[in-house]
């Protein structure tokens, strides 16, 4: 199990969730939209209304598959909702905006999810330019993205969620 999961009662395992979402992005996207209430969000997207409310209230932050079925309802892109400064972007934030899970990324990499989560977290020294290319390719992205985004998860500050 990665450190981007914790285990469940029930022995299975659910997903971390992304860091950068913006509750006040994610309040005028709705009201864009034209949702009076989060009542009517929550019926349209079967995402449960206390979830939504402690969104928008910044108690809790979404887990990215539930973030990217309120997206897609809304019509807003996932980097709208997520907002990391280019400076700060690391490997996760690309996968975030995709809305896909590590699992996702490790099958369409065709890579084991082990591999995948070390080296968004990195845990690895370094990436070869075959893996870089693999990165590149699922997040759609440059390999100097990959490339920066990489070190920069290398070098973050201790403690600082990758």
């Amino acid at each position: 199990m990665s450190t981007h999961e914790r285990p469940t009662p029930r022995g299975g395992v659910t997903r971390t969730i992304m860091t950068g979402f913006d509750p006040a992005a994610f309040v005028h996207a709705y009201e864009r939209r034209g949702y009076d209430s989060l009542a009517d969000l929550s019926r349209a997207t079967g995402v449960g209304l206390a979830t939504l409310y402690h969104w928008v209230k910044g108690n809790r932050k979404p887990q990215v598959l539930t973030l990217a079925k309120v997206a897609t309802e809304l019509d807003v892109p996932l980097n709208e909702l997520i907002i990391v400064k280019p400076e700060a972007r690391m490997l996760s934030y690309y996968r975030n905006i995709r809305g896909l899970t590590q699992t996702d990324c490790a099958r369409l990499a065709k890579m084991p999810t082990s591999t995948w989560s070390s080296i968004e977290r990195g845990e690895v020294a370094t990436i070869t330019d075959q893996t870089a290319a693999k990165f590149a390719a699922v997040l759609d992205i440059s390999v100097d993205d990959v490339r920066a985004a990489f070190k920069r998860v290398r070098e973050r500050e201790r403690g600082t969620p990758p």
